[in-house]
């Protein structure tokens, strides 16, 4: 794998360039000087697979028709690195729960509103979004009559399949406070948890592409809160100014 990763860097370099060029026109994704290798060895594995003997004939496959459109996808999917956990970077949710969160909802109460929306953009598994879910609740109250909404939103197809299903092992709930796993996570399997109803229904999965317009269009209105967290490391700078 490592040799024909050398290969695509000394002999197809072209080639490379130009694929890579294709990756990041279609998904943001900036793959410069310091980080060709690491392209190159995703691509090599991914022509290992497909028993692709030239990147010219891979990048010709990538474009043709929907089997191409599968495997680019398989391609992106093995270039993200999709490692979250609930609750991360505590200071965060501390300053979400104690200043931004008590702020919105004062506004909110101000203009006689009860509809409060947060985008979790780039949601690997979900552990962000239903942080963000569990959050609210705590905050507002189960049955506060507010109109809550997540949008989850992720360009990897098997992260957005991974929060659809809400299903987490007991090491994923490390972050996660004991008031809220026993309230709002069932134990389905030996070491499987499943993400409860009360829960899941504030979550909306959906794959997006932060390069487009965002994959819930306008059902949400305005957006109060977004969380972008981790997302904006694989996009250059020009990229990073157009999306933000």
């Amino acid at each position: 794998m490592e040799s024909l990763a050398q290969r695509l860097l000394e002999k197809q370099r072209d080639e490379l360039l130009k694929l890579r060029d294709q990756i990041e026109r279609r998904t943001g994704l900036s793959y410069q000087r310091s980080r060709l290798h690491q392209l190159a060895n995703r691509v090599a594995r991914r022509m290992v697979e497909g028993r692709f003997n030239t990147l010219r004939r891979y990048s010709g496959f990538l474009r043709g028709g929907p089997t191409g459109e599968e495997e680019f996808d398989r391609l992106v999917e093995s270039l993200l690195v999709k490692e979250s956990s609930f609750f991360r970077n505590a200071p965060q949710f501390h300053v979400l729960r104690e200043y931004v969160l008590p702020a919105v909802i004062s506004n909110k109460r101000f203009a006689d509103q009860r509809k409060l929306t947060v985008w979790s953009a780039g949601c690997s598994h979900g552990q962000e979004p239903y942080s963000l879910a569990l959050t609210l609740l705590d905050v507002l109250g189960p049955r506060s009559g507010w109109e809550l909404t997540v949008y989850a939103t992720d360009i990897s197809r098997r992260a957005v399949e991974s929060v659809q299903r809400g299903h987490y092992r007991t090491r994923e709930l490390e972050g996660v406070p004991e008031e809220f796993r026993k309230r709002y996570f069932r134990r389905i399997g030996e070491d499987v948890f499943d993400v409860s109803d009360e829960v899941r229904r504030l979550v909306q999965p959906l794959r997006g592409n932060l390069l487009r317009t965002p994959a819930f269009g306008n059902q949400s209105g305005i957006v109060d809160i977004l969380f972008c967290r981790n997302v904006l490391i694989y996009f250059d700078v020009p990229t990073i100014r157009r999306i933000t």
